[in-house]
């Protein structure tokens, strides 16, 4: 079975489940694009300043790709592209979420790779549910144990 709910929060807030669904989902794409970036960048590194540092790693690339100024460094390009796709699904789905059902939660209307069957498609969504679980449980150890080891390059060791 894929659902999990052990503070039984769809049991108290039925209405809410939906919104649950879109940010689990949300969240499942996001840790599992972060595990990517805490490998990729070890292996191969974009020939742009101050990217292609060698010290940059996963502790300090924040401090370290964010200023000096208001509105300076490559992370504030991540932020602007994060509010254009976020206004995109707000513009989808209404400021107060009254378009969100929970067919349609987590649904970007990207069809890549789309099963043609309804059964693959539910089979489809278990397996992105459970895939985004399991990435956010890797990608919080993962950035724990670097830290707590002082290991802040892949394999972490």
């Amino acid at each position: 079975r894929y659902e999990f709910d052990p503070l039984c929060l769809s049991e108290r807030w039925p209405e809410h489940l939906p919104w649950y669904r879109e940010a689990e989902l949300k969240h499942g794409r996001v840790a599992m694009l972060a595990y990517v970036g805490l490998i990729v960048p070890d292996m191969v590194r974009i020939p742009v300043e101050p990217l292609d540092n060698p010290e940059l790693d996963f502790v300090n690339a924040h401090k370290m790709l964010i200023g000096p100024g208001l509105g300076e460094g490559p992370m504030w390009n991540l932020l602007l592209a994060c509010g254009i796709f976020e206004s995109i699904r707000f513009k989808q789905l209404g400021l107060a979420f009254e378009k969100l059902t929970i067919e349609n939660a987590g649904d970007l209307g990207i069809k890549l790779f789309a099963p043609t069957t309804p059964e693959g498609w539910e089979q489809m969504r278990i397996k992105e549910l459970k895939n985004g679980r399991l990435a956010m449980l890797a990608v919080s150890g993962a950035l724990t144990q670097g830290v707590v080891w002082n290991a802040h390059h892949f394999p972490f060791s």
